[in-house]
């Protein structure tokens, strides 16, 4: 019995400890080609020990396999459950043959060819039974799991090894059998990627610098499924919960990537020509259908807790990330209730939240919530994004040094090695760390496969064409902050919407744009956005939102009040709607440095390399912006405030109250109110407001542009100025404005934004642009321009009515022009028309007559002013105002811009004819108020005088017929009765003086210059252009005065024929009834140069100009050399006489006095020259005069009103010729004596052939 029992023993150990193990290996590689290994079975507890399985290069040992049941194990939920104990699983990579690989493809793409799709179909697809009934009795838990993935083909070698603490994976059975729920549960889940030092020798540096963790993650994972059993298979519900993340990248993973690319067999791209190949596949309505048992009717996933970071080689974290919760949830429904829907309804949402991104020293990112919500219903797609308090900080040092260590370093370093030949090849690397392409060839190809079929027959074409997308989106305190090693700058927004809605209306044509055209399928759409309080701030500026909406504060680039920003479909073409309040933007130093420091951090990472542009570009540039011409705007921006602030501190602005710009197809409207400029010298404030800026320079009420723009004909572009508009310049300001445009170009010059190529190429098509525009200006009320000289002289024109027009020619019309002169009105301008032509047929006709002409016509300015008058008010310094302060400003301009005159050559351009026209021309030189009021009283007295005596011989008369009828009277009446007469005569004289007074303007002139049909041609000619034209004529005409043979140099030279015709011509003195000079219907015409020598170092005077501060004074050279006149005139007069005489001395003198205020002497401290010497020295030349009669006046009588008593000669049919010094007369002449009595028109003396010569010789 005992043997029995040890036999039987004995056979059951065999049975159990081998035939048993032996028998399950060879069923589970006779069933499912697995070779499994099973060293043991322990007892009394079924537990299989020591099994190891191995198939496919895989290799898995458990330590123990055992089976618990519920009947015996309270703690085990299960009927039966499988529990395993420290699993291992191996594998080792091992490369595979470039002819398996061609096989594998060749038969993939075979059975790709025969098929119409690669979707499987789930719509029949069942549980299986053996799985309910595993789920309902059975559960698995597994302890102390260990994966290594190794590879040793790559040099050095790499491994990856994945432990995990436990798994366990559960399910049931519930609703009567037809539900099923699936538990799997993964914690304490790890996993490394490690790498073996290299087979060659390394240096002790590198081998310190190696690390063999390359990157690491952890995490706790858990995942819930709901399944229908019984019906065709359908998941129901799918939970993915993933708790406490956390991942790891050292920094040698950079290196063991770009080593990765370097290494890739050609398999691995023929795999993906084959993945390429095989996803090629059509979409039909049904694609959907097939997979939907399978997709969740409700899915969520979430991450809780999750971290992530980077450790560099010193083991200090990079940056690490902090996310608090991820979720993602949805439910899909596969069965719509439109029948006529192509897709399931299907409803998402994304939650992201608290997530943190932070460098060694500060934070880098930080979100609050982040959330996306759909919703797709019969085949519309409803999205909503909200972004709650988004955080993002730049800091360029950390940044560019991580990126440059870890990316830019090691493609220089490939950049510098590319082209040496690889000594050794590596291989087997897998394709999820990297790949290269053979060739650029198969690269090329392959992508333009993959873009045509995207294009083409892509699943996502495929669903855009089906879906309606609309959605909303918004951003909530959304604030960035770059820091660029000194230079700091925040931008924040408060609040953003952004909105899409589509309609299923299409258009009758397809948009220009592809992407625009799978996006819309040719529907209507409309995409409207908010912003609310957008800012920009630099340095340490202040950034409140509630300061900025008020006041701007200086180092604040850019401010956004609120915009509503709408862009719409609107037929076939595109409607914008725009609508902004508060817009302030700002230019100062401190945005200069900024931006160049941000070119320059930009430049480091290798972008914006200038690349010229063809002319094939060009042409594409310009078809692209031709296919705007459907963009309808409508626009309106309230309260527009720009600053400008140079490297002084100065602040211009430029504000406008509101901005309304509305374009068509062909019109454009752009609408400006209140425009105005203003300048602050010195910021002291730490905020700004319109109120601050006092001194104000320019400002208008409104204006308004129109710009037309229609085939087959040019672009018009029409201004139109209801208002009044006024304008200041001083040097100051235009000191402060030059700076500032100085500061913005060396900002360009530094920003490098274009070549020259491009340059060059947009400015000739901006120059062709312009040429076909026509412009046309209109201004109905004034304009006012003032010049600020200095504290004493100002400048002020006034122009009225004024249009401006430019089509063939220029055209100027103003009503009035006006100026006025430190406030005094000096020059009046009335019905002046000035305008530009190519040619004018009445100069053509005038040229066939010049002598020597070459050109038969010339480009001309042609001026008509109805009525030209300049009044000089006594005692104005004129001479200092314009001759001295505003000449002297307009060299300093020259300065300031570095004006370099051109040299005077016959190739120099040909300048314009001029043709002026003046029907009424007064010169006028007031009097001295105190001679007028003199005047006035002598006159009022002398003709009082008068009256008193008529006066009193009538009172005589009325005593003595009071004597004739009573001879007594009472003592003292006659002499009361006198005394009253001489009083009422007093007052008379005042009632009379107070009335004169009050009566009108009194009289203010000294001397008239008056001239009638005013018609001035000047005419210009190769023949006498250049300098050496000119200076020979100027020797022709002058050949008597020697000619220096080093020759002169001149700063100013020209030369013109002119022909000058009046109908009038007169010099009238105060009041006076006869003329001093008057010329009736004269005609004069010639040649004329005006030459002004270049100034010796001795011939010069300095110049101060007062800038002001920060400038202080500027220094400018001017000539005091005369300008001299060369001219050979013909003169034809019909008739022309002279007045003088003692009784005009007087006023003469008071003459002399008052053009020393309009035109002084020159400042040569040299002695001055006589009258004639220095008629002689200015003038040279001939002059040649016809006149049928010319009459010298000389008042013989004191009395300048007496027009009686005066010697009269006469010459007739008179030739007068005015050479250098040298005077002729000849012709007849008649003396004769007007007198105030019988004697009267007497003639003393005839001489019926005279000829009278003057010669005027140097002393």
């Amino acid at each position: 019995m005992l043997l029995k029992l040890i036999i039987f023993s004995l056979i059951l150990f065999i049975i159990i400890y081998w035939v048993l193990p032996t028998s399950i290996s060879w069923y589970l590689v006779k069933k499912f080609k697995v070779k499994v290994r099973i060293g043991r079975i322990s007892l009394p507890y079924l537990a299989l020990k020591n099994v190891h399985v191995s198939k496919s290069g895989f290799s898995v040992q458990i330590e123990e396999v055992c089976l618990r049941s519920s009947f015996f194990n309270t703690e085990v939920t299960k009927l039966l459950s499988i529990y395993v104990k420290d699993i291992r699983i191996n594998k080792d990579i091992q490369t595979k043959n470039d002819e398996h690989i061609e096989e594998f493809v060749g038969r993939s793409r075979c059975k790709t060819d025969g098929v119409v799709s690669n979707v499987l179909d789930f719509r029949h697809a069942k549980v299986p039974p053996s799985i309910l009934t595993f789920a309902q009795f059975m559960a698995v838990h597994i302890n102390n799991i260990s994966v290594v993935l190794m590879n040793n083909d790559f040099d050095p070698g790499w491994f990856i090894h994945a432990i995990a603490k436990e798994l366990h994976l559960d399910g049931s059975i519930v609703h009567n059998a037809k539900t099923l729920l699936v538990n799997v549960a993964l914690n304490e889940a790890q996993a490394k990627i490690l790498r073996h030092c290299s087979m060659r020798r390394q240096s002790l540096e590198n081998l310190n610098r190696i690390r063999p963790c390359l990157g690491e993650i952890s995490f706790d994972i858990a995942l819930d499924a709901t399944l229908f059993a019984h019906d065709p298979l359908s998941v129901d519900t799918l939970t993915v919960d993933m708790n406490r993340a956390k991942s790891t990248i050292h920094g040698g993973l950079y290196d063991f990537l770009s080593e990765a690319k370097k290494s890739t067999k050609p398999e691995n791209q023929l795999s993906s020509r084959h993945h390429t190949e095989f996803s090629k596949s059509t979409y039909s309505n049904e694609s959907y259908q097939k997979i939907a048992p399978i997709v969740p009717k409700n899915f969520k996933f979430i991450i809780k807790a999750a971290t992530f970071s980077a450790v560099k080689e010193n083991s200090q974290n990079d940056f690490s990330a902090k996310m608090q919760l991820f979720r993602i949830t949805g439910k899909f429904n596969s069965k719509s209730l439109n029948e006529l829907a192509n897709l399931p309804t299907l409803s998402s949402e994304i939650m992201l939240q608290h997530l943190d991104i932070d460098t060694k020293y500060e934070k880098l990112l930080f979100i609050e919530q982040f959330s996306i919500e759909s919703m797709l219903q019969n085949d519309i797609l409803n999205l909503y994004v909200k972004l709650k308090t988004f955080q993002i900080i730049y800091n360029h040092i950390e940044i560019f040094d991580w990126v440059h260590n870890n990316f830019l370093s090691r493609k220089k370093q490939k950049q510098q090695h590319r082209g040496q030949p690889l000594l050794l090849q590596q291989k087997s690397l897998p394709n999820q760390l990297g790949a290269c392409w053979p060739n650029k060839s198969m690269k090329s190809e392959i992508l333009q496969k993959d873009e045509e079929f995207l294009r083409n027959k892509g699943l996502v074409e495929w669903i855009m064409k089906r879906v309606i997308i609309k959605g909303c989106a918004e951003f909530f305190n959304v604030s960035m902050l770059m820091k660029l090693d000194d230079e700091y700058a925040a931008m924040s927004v408060s609040h953003t919407r952004l909105v899409l809605e589509q309609i299923e209306e299409k258009r009758s044509s397809l948009y220009g744009n592809k992407l625009l055209n799978m996006l819309l399928n040719q529907r209507h759409w409309s995409v409207e956005l908010m912003i609310e309080s957008l800012w920009w701030s630099l340095a340490n500026s202040i950034n409140d939102t509630n300061n900025l909406k008020k006041s701007h504060s200086p180092g604040s680039p850019f401010f956004l009040g609120v915009s509503l920003i709408k862009l719409s479909s609107y037929s076939n073409a595109t409607k914008l709607e725009v609508s902004i309040h508060t817009l302030r933007t700002e230019y100062s130093m401190t945005l200069a440095k900024f931006m160049i420091k941000s070119l320059h951090c930009i430049k480091q990472y290798g972008g914006l390399k200038a690349v010229a542009t063809n002319r094939a570009t060009l042409e594409q540039c310009s078809s692209t912006n031709g296919g705007f011409t459907n963009l309808l705007i409508s626009a309106k921006i309230k309260d527009i405030t720009a600053y400008f602030i140079n490297h002084y501190k100065a602040c211009l602005l430029l504000s406008f109250s509101e901005i309304t710009l509305s374009r068509t197809q062909q019109f454009c409207h752009l609408k400006l109110e209140e425009f105005q400029m203003a300048i602050m010298r010195s910021m002291t404030a730490s905020s700004l407001r319109l109120t601050d800026f006092t001194d104000i320079f320019a400002s208008c009420k409104l204006i308004r542009l129109e710009y037309e723009r229609q085939e087959n004909r040019r672009p018009k572009l029409t201004v139109y100025i209801p208002g009044n508009t006024e304008a200041i310049w001083n040097s100051n300001l235009h000191m402060h404005t030059l700076t500032l445009i100085r500061n913005m170009l060396e900002l360009k010059n530094d920003l490098s934004l274009r070549t020259g190529q491009q340059r060059n190429a947009f400015d000739h098509q901006e120059n062709v642009d312009n040429a076909e525009l026509i412009v046309e200006l209109a201004a109905e009320r004034s304009i006012i321009f003032e010049i600020k000289l200095s504290e004493r002289h100002s400048m002020q024109w006034f122009v009225e009515n004024l249009l401006f027009s430019y089509k063939d020619g220029n055209l100027i019309l103003a009503e009035n022009i006006f100026i006025k002169i430190d406030d005094q009105h000096i020059f009046t301008l009335k019905d002046v028309d000035i305008r530009s032509l190519s040619k004018l047929d009445m100069l053509m006709d005038e040229r066939t007559n010049c002598e020597g002409f070459i050109c038969a016509s010339n480009k001309v300015w042609v001026a008509t002013i109805g009525a030209f008058k300049a009044i000089f008010p006594y005692d104005h310094d004129f001479y200092d105002a314009v001759q001295n302060q505003f000449i002297s400003h307009f060299k300093w301009l020259k300065m300031m811009h570095n004006y370099k005159k051109k040299p005077f050559t016959a190739l120099s351009p040909l300048p314009s004819d001029l043709v002026i026209k003046i029907t009424e021309f007064l010169v006028e030189i007031s009097d001295d108020p105190f001679e007028v009021k003199l005047r006035d009283n002598y006159v009022l007295l002398v003709d009082e005088y008068l009256e008193s005596l008529k006066r009193k011989a009538l009172f005589d008369k009325k005593i003595e017929q009071r004597y004739s009828e009573r001879l007594l009277k009472p003592a003292g009446k006659i002499e009361s009765l006198y005394a009253n007469l001489v009083e009422k005569n007093s007052e008379i004289y005042i009632q009379r003086s107070k009335k004169i007074r009050e009566s009108g303007p009194v009289r203010t002139r000294l001397l008239a210059w008056i001239m009638t049909d005013v018609e001035i041609l000047a005419m210009a000619d190769p023949s006498m252009h250049g300098t050496e034209n000119v200076t020979r004529i100027m020797r022709e005409i002058d050949s008597e005065s020697p000619w220096p043979e080093e020759g002169l140099e001149f700063t100013t030279l020209w030369c013109r024929n002119v022909h000058v015709s009046l109908s009038e011509w007169k010099f009238m003195l105060r009041d006076f009834p006869q003329p001093m000079f008057y010329v009736k219907t004269m005609h004069l015409f010639g040649i004329l140069c005006g030459a002004e020598q270049a100034a010796s170092k001795r011939a010069k005077r300095d110049v101060y100009i007062e800038v002001g501060e920060p400038f202080g004074t500027d220094v400018i050279q001017r000539s005091m050399t005369a300008l001299k006149f060369y001219h050979d005139f013909n003169c034809d007069l019909e008739f022309c006489s002279y007045a003088f005489g003692p009784c005009w001395e007087p006023v003469m003198a008071q003459c002399n006095l008052s053009f020393e205020k309009i035109s002084a002497p020159s400042k040569d401290p040299s002695p001055p020259l006589p009258f004639w010497d220095k008629m002689r020295l200015l003038y040279h030349g001939r002059l040649t005069m016809i006149v049928k009669q010319f009459t010298v006046l000389l008042h013989a009588s004191l009395d300048p009103y007496n027009t009686t008593e005066e010697m009269e000669l006469t010459w007739n049919n008179a030739g007068i010729v005015w050479t250098n010094a040298k005077i002729m007369f000849r012709g007849e002449l008649n003396v004769t004596v007007r007198t105030a009595s019988r004697y009267d028109d007497c003639r003393l003396l005839h001489f019926p052939h005279l000829k009278l010569t003057f010669k005027l010789k140097w002393v």
